[in-house]
């Protein structure tokens, strides 16, 4: 795929109209706004000065007029070109041979100005000499390119018709073209950027993220008439480093007793905040850009970093979290050694704050079967528990239900009727995943009585 950005290039080709009624014939040209207040119409840039003229027609319903044309030079000397002996709908002026850049003004039989345009040779304003290269020196190569651009060239300069005589360089635009990288869908994609840029001695760029060319294509001018102008770089090696993290959870891998223990979570870029409970597996999926060649990891308990759990420097960062508690997670992706101590490279950092959740186990003391949707099933609330089994008995002793994931819970029927009100006696044996402060894990024994309601 290829992204092309263009500023418009404005041109005619033999008799094509910039503006109504004013074109050129005879040779191929361009034809560009002048200055606002300059009372000039247009710039008109011709490939040829031989054989070519002027041509102004009349829109439909204007009156015809015996036209006079002038020119005057970058001094304001006017000098009449030529006179219609009678009135006309169309006139014509050869264009001055003798000077490369003239301005024309036409005016008709009550010496009123009519259009004014000026026009220059392309071949005597052609940029030659170009040099174009990047700049290595930068502070901030890990943030921007800089291009250094000089070229040899004879500024386009132009005089006002306003009777001020005031000068106005036309501002010449290059074409640019390099490759741009950027991340899209877990992949980094290269386009083809091209766009116009003002005659510069410098171009700051946002710094390339894989190896590219820098081109000079030529001007707005050149392009349109069929001249090649190009002058690149050397192959600019990227510097700078760029990186997108995506991380995904998993919980209770090991309660194989429960049905809902966790399926991956769908990975999030940039998300920093991350929580399940224990064992949580945790998975960060480096994206980095082709300048990256060093990737830290560190794991700690504390947000300085002081109590480090683990130190990694692998592309990507796996784990399994088996203790509950808030843990902290940095990742620096560089091109320097030393990481962001080496103020030679570049360096991004990201950081993840980890909440692996303690076991829990709570039984409430009534539930209401009556089919409305609302506390119809007795059932626990818990979390990071990895061993269940629970019982309820009658007040006979009787065991009416038993079950061994607590994501499940009693519906108030013995043998599949409903049972009587009242209060019914539970036992519960649970391990949780987490550990107490000897290493020992979590156990949970609840006895109670829970009251049936209907």
């Amino acid at each position: 795929m290829t992204k092309r950005i263009y500023i418009l290039l404005l041109f005619c080709v033999s008799v094509v109209a910039l503006h109504a009624g004013i074109t050129i014939k005879g040779t191929d040209y361009v034809a560009d706004k002048a200055a606002a207040g300059s009372e000039v119409d247009s710039i008109m840039v011709v490939k040829s000065l031989e054989d070519a003229s002027l041509v102004y027609t009349l829109d439909e319903g204007e009156e015809p007029s015996a036209f006079k044309w002038y020119g005057y030079d970058i001094t304001g000397t006017e000098t009449l070109l030529k006179e219609e002996s009678a009135a006309v709908s169309e006139t014509t002026v050869d264009l001055y041979k003798d000077s490369p850049s003239l301005g024309y003004i036409l005016r008709d039989a009550n010496d009123e100005a009519v259009k004014c345009v000026w026009v220059f040779l392309y071949s005597d304003y052609k940029p030659t000499n170009i040099v174009f290269d990047f700049d290595n020196e930068i502070p901030d190569r890990c943030s921007f390119v800089e291009l250094l651009f000089s070229k040899t060239q004879t500024p386009m300069e132009y005089l006002s018709a306003d009777g001020y005589a005031e000068k106005h360089t036309v501002k010449q635009q290059y074409l640019l073209r390099y490759d741009s990288t950027y991340f899209e869908s877990k992949t980094y994609v290269t386009e083809q950027i091209e766009y116009f840029v003002n005659d510069e001695s410098t171009y700051s760029l946002p710094a390339p993220l894989d190896s590219t060319t820098f081109t000079i294509m030529g001007t707005k001018y050149s392009m349109a008439l069929g001249d090649t102008i190009k002058a690149e770089t050397d192959i600019y090696l990227p510097f700078a480093v760029e990186s997108h993290i995506f991380s995904s959870v998993r919980i209770r891998e090991n309660a194989t007793n429960e049905r809902d223990r966790g399926e991956p979570r769908e990975s999030q870029e940039e998300k920093t905040s991350l929580k399940g409970s224990a064992p949580l597996e945790l998975e960060v999926l480096n994206y980095s850009s082709a300048a990256a060649y060093f990737y830290d990891w560190t794991l700690a308990s504390d947000n300085q970093y002081k109590s480090i759990i683990a130190k990694m420097r692998d592309r990507d960062f796996r784990y399994t979290f088996t203790q509950s508690g808030k843990y902290y997670l940095r990742a620096e992706v560089s091109n320097a050694a030393v990481s962001v101590l080496d103020e030679f490279g570049c360096t991004q950092r990201k950081e993840f704050v980890i909440e692996v959740l303690e076991s829990a186990l709570d039984v409430p003391t009534v539930f209401t079967p009556n089919g409305d949707g609302k506390n119809d099933i007795f059932k626990v609330a818990y979390k990071s528990i990895i061993k269940f089994h629970g019982s309820i008995y009658n007040t006979w002793g009787r065991l009416v239900y038993d079950w061994d994931d607590p994501a499940d819970g009693w519906d108030g029927t013995i043998n599949g009727k409903p049972a009587a009100e009242g209060a019914y006696l539970y036992i519960i044996d649970a391990t949780g995943d987490d550990k107490d402060d000897k290493g020992n894990q979590i156990k949970y024994v609840k006895k109670g009585t829970v009251s049936l309601i209907r």
